[in-house]
């Protein structure tokens, strides 16, 4: 059993939904490679925050992707 409070801190610019906010939008969604600097940026703000958050990087490549596990051609629409 955990003894205390756990905590995630956020930095102006830089919280969670800020991330998936950015990271949806045209400019960036779906170019994957785009997408993973946003994350990158977002994970080195935080680098040095003493808090219980645990880096976590999930770009949502859709329902599709599950089919293409199987073999299946993957097509890629709206993200949005």
């Amino acid at each position: 059993m955990a003894k205390g409070v756990l905590a995630k801190v956020d930095i102006d610019g830089f919280s969670t939904l800020e991330l998936w906010e950015k990271v949806w939008q045209p400019q960036y969604c779906p170019d994957y490679k785009k997408m993973f600097s946003v994350f990158l940026e977002f994970f080195q703000k935080r680098e040095f925050l003493l808090d219980d958050a645990t880096p976590c990087a999930r770009p949502n490549i859709g329902d599709s992707a599950f089919g293409g596990f199987l073999g299946a051609d993957v097509i890629f629409g709206n993200c949005g």
